[in-house]
């Protein structure tokens, strides 16, 4: 089959061990090993689908290419890599990922164009108006790492002359003031880890809160960023 195919998707999934060693479940698959190398053998484009979810065999990159065949090491370091998400909205991300990278593949007329799914809130047209009594629609804390990239970006993403805009904001005094919509928390391994900067952002939070203020959660899902399951989230936030 793989000699039949004009693309070969690797879908890596993985466990974690009794011993808390996360393993590539893909890469002790005698049978995934074959596909792989016949892949190679025949030279058939590869791209790597890889599971982000721990409860569905989610584990990093690097414990796959840890765990690869030195013969294949070339075929899949060189593959593009395409997360898996599944919640619906990420998911969609992910299907547009994937379906650019086998048109590209196949080498199939207008693959270097946008891709466009109906359901894919962020292509909509035209984007929602941004309508709040409050100044501000979006606090982000200088104690709370990577916030203030993230609120950037978001701002980037309503600069429109048909639009008002996105107003952030990362004075404390707001909050106090009942002044923004909601409070931005990026969630990561640092976010409450012990220290002034994690008793900062608690106090933040008990404020946003006593004023009524939304939540909106970023929860870092990439490799390299010190990301935890939403579970261990959890249990590193302050009670």
């Amino acid at each position: 089959y793989v000699s039949n195919s004009s693309v070969v998707i690797v879908f890596l999934t993985g466990h974690v061990d009794d011993e808390g060693v996360a393993v590539s479940d893909y890469m002790k698959s005698n049978n995934c090993l074959v596909e792989l190398r016949a892949a190679a053998a025949h030279a058939r484009p590869v791209i790597l689908l890889l599971e982000t979810d721990p409860t569905h065999g989610g584990v990093s990159l690097e414990t796959h290419t840890a765990a690869c065949p030195a013969d294949l090491l070339p075929t899949v370091l060189g593959a593009p890599v395409v997360p898996w998400h599944r919640l619906k909205d990420f998911q969609i991300c992910s299907m547009l990922l994937l379906i650019q990278q086998l048109v590209t593949a196949w080498g199939a007329p207008g693959a270097d164009r946008t891709i466009f799914i109906p359901e894919d809130r962020l292509r909509s047209s035209p984007l929602p108006q941004l309508q709040t009594k409050r100044c501000y629609h979006l606090y982000h804390s200088a104690s709370n790492p990577c916030a203030a990239a993230i609120a950037a970006d978001l701002e980037a993403q309503f600069v429109s002359p048909n639009h008002s805009g996105l107003r952030t904001t990362a004075e404390p005094e707001h909050l106090r003031h009942d002044a923004c919509a909601a409070f931005l928390l990026y969630l990561n391994a640092e976010t409450f880890a012990p220290g002034a900067r994690a008793d900062t952002l608690v106090s933040e939070l008990e404020a946003a809160l006593e004023a009524g203020t939304g939540l909106l959660l970023a929860h870092e899902r990439r490799d390299g960023w010190r990301r935890l399951t939403f579970d261990e989230i959890i249990v590193a936030t302050p009670e």
